[in-house]
This record gives C-alpha cells, sequence and structure tokens, in this order.
C-alpha cells in the first residue's frame, strides 16, 4: 500500500467513527483484525464491531485530530477524546495515540492507548 491509500482509509474510519457507523468502520477491516484498547484485546470482526458498539454507547468522540504520522503500512493518528465514561471520572478530555497497521487494503491492528506528559506525572508524585 501507499502512505496516500493508508491516509484515505485512515480518514475513511474516522468519518465512519464520528458518523457512529459500525457497519462502514467494519468494512475496514481485516476479518482477523485486530484492536488492542487499554488493557484489553479484541479479535476479528464480531469482537471489534462489539468494541466500536461499545465506544459509541459511551459516546466517545474525537474531537480534535492533532498529528497524523503516514507510512505504507502504520499511521499513527494523535487524538484527543472525550466520553460520557471520561466525564464521570471528571475527566473532559484525553489525548491518545491510534496506531493503525494495514496489510492488503484493510486494517488488520488498531491498538488505541492514552498519551502521558512527563510533566503532568511530576506534580502527582511531589
Amino acid at each position: 500500500m501507499t502512505p496516500d491509500a493508508s491516509r484515505r482509509i485512515v480518514d475513511e474510519y474516522l468519518e465512519a467513527f464520528a458518523a457512529r457507523d459500525v457497519a462502514r468502520c467494519m468494512a475496514l477491516f481485516d476479518t482477523n483484525a485486530v484492536v488492542e484498547f487499554l488493557m484489553s484485546s479484541f479479535t476479528g470482526l464480531d469482537e471489534i464491531a462489539g468494541w466500536h458498539a461499545e465506544r459509541f454507547a459511551a459516546n466517545l468522540r474525537v474531537l480534535r485530530v492533532e498529528r497524523v504520522d503516514v507510512g505504507a503500512q502504520t499511521v499513527q493518528v494523535d487524538v484527543v477524546v472525550g466520553s460520557e465514561r471520561l466525564a464521570a471520572w471528571k475527566i473532559t478530555s484525553l489525548r491518545a495515540r491510534a496506531t493503525i497497521g494495514f496489510a492488503a487494503g484493510r486494517i488488520v491492528s488498531l491498538v488505541f492507548a492514552p498519551r502521558v506528559n512527563p510533566i503532568d506525572l511530576k506534580g502527582a508524585h511531589g
């Protein structure tokens, strides 16, 4: 895949995610894809569709895309997200990184993890 093709798939995924369209999201994933979210892993289309449904039920939204690093087989997307679950913890937004892997024009892996600024941690430890 070319970097342009990878970027088009990422843009399409972000649009489908914003539209809360599980079917459109799933059309972009390989049948054996894996999603890693926090400390959980979801494998295959059924589990990944369930993961999307749970995120949409929690009203997870991409509030802002901060940076996109595009390669032919991997794209890293730095985002700021918000959700009702985060709000319940008094967190209005969270910086996160999605690392998306591709093969044969499909998403084969999506790793979603928070981005923590080390300076923010300093205050937590004194």
